[in-house]
């Protein structure tokens, strides 16, 4: 495994990311690989109405507003549309600028899909692999059908 989760960009100094924040206002980075479309809520309700809600997956406490875009997020138990608070860039993030999350926290974590944080101007991103949050959701899904 390398810095990016189940990816390999071990042979890259910089990977693109798609910053973004949750309807709570956390912010968060995913690999842009992963996002193969963006769409407005609105639009992804007529396409599909089975959306994942980032907050509620991960329990955190939403504000008065409402998830703005949604994400098509390839994954190996097909296309999945999840729904975040509000997209802010899509930009390169210095490898070396990514730090591990301490082991103790991670130890706690209920999702293990969240995996890293990097400084962006200041400010704190919370490193998210939405392939593997798209998989932890499914297996939880699929072990309650049985």
């Amino acid at each position: 495994m390398t810095a990016a989760g189940l990816h390999d960009i071990s042979t890259s100094t910089w990977c693109d990311f798609v910053i973004f924040t949750s309807v709570s206002g956390s912010t968060f980075a995913a690999l842009s690989e992963d996002i193969f479309e963006m769409l407005s809520l609105n639009e992804a309700v007529k396409v599909d109405d089975r959306i994942l809600y980032l907050d509620k997956i991960l329990g955190l406490k939403e504000k008065q507003c409402a998830s703005k875009v949604c994400f098509a997020v390839k994954s190996t138990h097909g296309n999945t549309l999840l729904a975040v608070g509000d997209l802010i860039d899509v930009e390169s993030i210095r490898l070396d600028s990514i730090s591990p999350l301490p082991a103790v926290l991670v130890k706690k974590m209920k999702r293990k899909s969240i995996w890293a944080v990097a400084l962006r101007k200041e400010e704190l991103l919370l490193l998210i692999d939405l392939k593997k949050l798209i998989s932890e959701i499914k297996e939880v899904s699929n072990s309650d059908d049985n």
